[in-house]
């Protein structure tokens, strides 16, 4: 029998690296530092986000005794694109020749859905009779996150003729915790010898869970008067695996899900 209980891998460590690097200058900068101001803002995000399943079925049930013990296993990805808005706090400190590290919290709540498809796998047509890893039509939905970002950037002279002399070009490490939700559609027959349309039966669980993501990524930020920028971000964010348990007494079934998101996020700050 396959092993139902091994741990989630840690998610790539790009950006703890990251992070432990800004830290790590902040340390070392602290002596020549400005006295640093707050924040406030608004912040609306587009992302596009890949869910990735995976299944494993193993066939306990006496009605199907040829394929007792049998292990399936069953992934599909598919993307689709979620919205995001909330608000900020944060803080920056401004060192010699213009080099910031900044440290905020934003918390946001979420809307869209993606979906997708398993297969299934079996020998029936419709790979829906007992014994089978049946095909389910699932879905993935971000209810709300936040998170912790630190930023390291600077104002290159280049770039003060595109867009002003206060504009500032950085790059981005952070850890976000969101709310997420899962559900799938299936119908199938549970009896060994083949099911009539009445009997067959159909399942539609859903549930709510929490993930863990490591984000890195860049953005610009253009002044719109002396405490006012509009700053545009791009960040990718990779979560850490989840997996939850569907058992029942003939049946061992288990789900996996990964997820990855590439996010373009426009926010409005207020300096205080």
């Amino acid at each position: 029998m396959p092993d139902f209980r091994n741990p989630a891998r840690p998610a790539f460590g790009i950006g703890r690296g990251a992070a432990l690097l800004v830290a790590g200058l902040f340390a070392a900068h602290t002596a020549t530092a400005d006295d640093g101001r707050l924040h406030i803002g608004f912040q609306a995000a587009a992302s596009d986000a890949e869910p990735k399943l995976g299944r494993v079925f193993e066939n306990r049930t006496q009605a199907v005794p040829a394929g007792l013990g049998r292990v399936l296993r069953d992934r599909g990805k598919d993307s689709g694109a979620l919205t995001g808005a909330g608000l900020l706090l944060g803080y920056r400190r401004t060192f010699a020749g213009g080099l910031f590290l900044e440290a905020e919290l934003d918390a946001a709540v979420h809307g869209g859905t993606v979906r997708g498809w398993l297969d299934g796998v079996g020998v029936s047509p419709g790979r829906d009779q007992a014994g089978e890893s049946w095909p389910y039509r699932w879905r993935f939905e971000k209810d709300r996150s936040f998170g912790l970002t630190l930023r390291l950037g600077g104002r290159p002279v280049s770039l003060h003729a595109l867009a002003g002399a206060d504009s500032s070009l950085y790059l981005l490490a952070g850890i976000r915790r969101a709310r997420n939700s899962f559900g799938y559609r299936s119908r199938g027959c549970t009896l060994g010898g083949g099911c009539t349309d009445e009997q067959y039966i159909v399942g539609a669980p859903h549930w709510n869970f929490y993930q863990t993501g490591w984000s890195c990524g860049g953005g610009l930020e253009v002044p719109l008067g002396a405490d006012l920028a509009l700053r545009g971000e791009l960040r990718h964010t990779r979560y850490e695996k989840h997996r939850w348990d569907r058992s029942f007494p003939d049946i061992a079934h288990e789900f996996r899900l990964d997820l990855r998101e590439t996010e373009l996020a426009l926010a409005l700050i207020q300096r205080l």
